[in-house]
């Protein structure tokens, strides 16, 4: 952004220095042509290292431009001073209040005051480009906001639903130690998951519906727990799973063997 900005600099000003080598004809064309390269070479200078002279750059445009106006024999040329105008107006007071009253001086000496109203409506006209830039940056930072906003509330909710599945894991593991047998702890844990019942199986069977099928390792054999869904809903729910694959991994310290066992709520 900034290195298109300067290339708009750098083109508007070697414009310029174009248009007063092409139209000064008077005796002293060596000096008009070393302001207009001191200009130009000040041009490629601040392009080529757009941090340097940051509190000169502003005031330079209307320095350079006061002795080439006075010495163009053109009227025209006075209003090449609206370009450091329109460069800074909104944003720097002081170099557009310079370059504009100097304008106005100019316009005044050459007896051409009938052109002050012009000047000034440019200068007004020239603040609408940056107030829309102010009004566009207003509306990306409220943009911006926004996007902030809805990333710390996904954050948010996402944090909920971990902080949710560690509350109801620890919980599983305190029915743990207060359960003395395994129905009473499948009980339990079917009612607070809001399931319709458990069975568990040594046999690999082939089930329909909404279930949750968990194989689990006992110190002699393993196990399938099967978990019956109470809707298709649960079946979608990565939290219940999760509880599922908890509630089933404590299975293994209730049984030692293989047996068949079902409940249902």
């Amino acid at each position: 952004m900034l290195r298109d900005q300067n290339f708009v600099f750098l083109s508007a000003r070697s414009l310029v220095g174009m248009f007063f080598l092409a139209s000064y004809v008077g005796p002293e064309r060596s000096l008009m042509l070393a302001l207009t390269l001191a200009y130009a070479s000040f041009a490629v200078f601040v392009y080529i290292y757009p941090g340097k002279l940051g509190s000169i750059k502003p005031y330079a445009d209307t320095i350079f431009l006061i002795p080439m106006i006075s010495l163009s024999n053109l009227k025209e040329a006075v209003f090449t001073l609206f370009m450091p105008v329109l460069f800074y107006s909104n944003r720097r007071l002081l170099p557009t209040a310079m370059a504009f009253l100097t304008l106005c001086f100019f316009l005044i000496r050459a007896e051409g005051a009938v052109y002050l109203p012009l000047a000034l409506g440019l200068l007004v006209a020239s603040f609408q480009p940056q107030l829309v830039g102010s009004a566009l940056r207003d509306r990306r930072y409220f943009l911006t906001l926004r996007r902030v906003y809805r990333d710390l509330i996904a954050e948010h909710e996402q944090l909920q639903d971990e902080l949710k599945l560690a509350r109801s894991k620890d919980w599983l593991s305190e029915q743990v130690l207060k359960c003395q047998s395994l129905d009473e702890y499948l009980r339990v844990t079917v009612q607070h998951l809001g399931l319709k019942g458990v069975h568990i199986t040594p046999r690999e069977e082939f089930l329909d519906g909404n279930v949750i099928k968990l194989r689990v390792r006992l110190s002699s054999g393993s196990v399938n727990v099967v978990f019956h869904l109470s809707s298709e809903l649960q079946a979608r729910d990565k939290m219940l799973l999760e509880l599922c694959k908890s509630a089933a991994s404590y299975v293994s310290l209730y049984l030692e063997e293989p047996k068949e066992l079902r409940l249902f709520v």
